[in-house]
């Protein structure tokens, strides 16, 4: 059996530490996610660290406080995640980092025009504990960049084809735009998303080109989000 001598403790204890795979560890955080998306409050706290078990368990001892409280972290728990790697802190436990991927509802697509898949880094700490891997809580970071969803359907229709509210507002620089019969499509882009804006002929001024932020508000397309049909368009100021 391997023994750690006094000169080379450090490293060893280090070694052993960095030992411990990505997939491992992932792994450990797979088995949180199934119990969260199958309601099960105990194997879920089962794989917190001790003083965080105890506390949780203090805090929601009733059936309805351990359902709000998985309600709670559904809501922050990814559909997916990809590309695990770890680090060492300096107080002796080990940072599981991943990139995740949850998926937004329609009508918040629709709405607060976001992007159909939100992509974040998340973070959660591990430490050992009468030899198992034990959590942390989860921790999100800001989104990672990612490239525009391009749209590619220019096709536009007719206003009837769009909602009768025509209050949506959007705004973003044009990134491109064509010229149609009746009026000029800007595809702008909002947040990490391209947005496609019909400008009937009468609203479009020349300052309108690419590069420019523009400011939309019109009626919304009921089966994509990612079109509008504008009833005021200006630049902003």
């Amino acid at each position: 059996m391997r023994r750690c001598t006094s000169l080379v403790a450090a490293l060893c204890f280090s070694g052993l530490l960095m030992a411990q795979s990505p997939a491992e560890l992932a792994g450990v955080f797979e088995q949180y996610l199934a119990g969260v998306k199958a309601k099960d409050f105990r194997k879920v706290v089962s794989l917190y660290r001790g003083e965080m078990k105890q506390e949780i368990l203090e805090e929601y001892t009733t059936s309805t406080d351990q359902a709000g409280f998985l309600e709670d972290l559904a809501e922050a728990a990814p559909d997916s995640h990809r590309e695990p790697s770890v680090s060492r802190t300096g107080d002796g436990k080990i940072l599981l980092r991943m990139t995740a991927s949850k998926a937004v509802p329609k009508e918040l697509q629709k709405e607060q025009n976001l992007p159909a898949v939100f992509q974040s880094q998340v973070e959660v700490e591990f430490i050992q504990e009468n030899g198992q891997w034990k959590m942390g809580a989860l921790v999100s970071r800001p989104p990672v960049a990612a490239q525009p969803r391009a749209v590619e359907d220019l096709k536009m229709g007719r206003r009837a084809d769009y909602d009768e509210d025509s209050g949506t507002e959007v705004s973003g620089p044009i990134v491109r735009s064509e010229k149609q019969s009746i009026g000029t499509v800007y595809v702008i882009r909002a947040d990490n998303d391209e947005i496609a804006v019909f400008v009937p002929s009468k609203l479009v001024q020349p300052g309108f080109t690419k590069g420019k932020v523009l400011v939309f508000e019109g009626a919304s397309h009921p089966e994509d989000g990612r079109k509008l049909w504008a009833v005021k368009a200006r630049l902003k100021e």
